[in-house]
């Protein structure tokens, strides 16, 4: 094993320092987007990468697109805890009434107006797709990192 002479210790600590900075905001920017980007595979909306920006309040807006809970876990067995869908109208105290792009869309039609309180973020789309098998090698990694499901 080479033991580094105390002038090459200081010359890579100095080399270290310059380029920590930049290691540590690159880790903080790829933690970042793995937390507030999000894949949505249901056609209710188009299937793809949405940037979810942590709703912290204020006024919503027609056509913006929202991440919302599920008002009725269980309702017509939808389980789905998070749901993706468009403001379809504002109402007078706030709540918003939410839709799908498809017919048989889980949304307001069933569940009702929704109180602001349920909306977890506000979405704008990245990359996304009217085909899910544009993203199949997305969806197989994702169950690969996942193992094996049960029977």
């Amino acid at each position: 094993m080479a033991i580094l002479e105390p002038a090459d210790r200081r010359r890579l600590s100095m080399e270290l320092a310059k380029v920590l900075p930049f290691v540590v905001a690159a880790t903080v920017v790829c933690w970042l987007l793995v937390l507030l980007v999000g894949f949505n595979a249901s056609a209710s909306m188009p299937y793809g990468f949405y940037l979810r920006i942590p709703y912290l309040g204020g006024e919503l807006e027609v056509d913006d697109l929202v991440q919302i809970r599920n008002p009725s876990p269980g309702l017509l067995g939808v389980e789905t805890e998070h749901l993706l869908k468009s403001v379809a109208s504002v109402g007078r105290d706030g709540s918003i009434y939410v839709r799908g792009r498809t017919q048989d869309s889980y949304d307001s039609r069933y569940f009702g107006w929704v109180d602001r309180s349920l909306v977890e973020a506000v979405c704008l789309p990245i990359v996304t797709s009217d085909r899910l098998e544009t993203f199949s090698g997305y969806i197989r990694f994702a169950e690969a990192l996942a193992g094996p499901g049960e029977e």
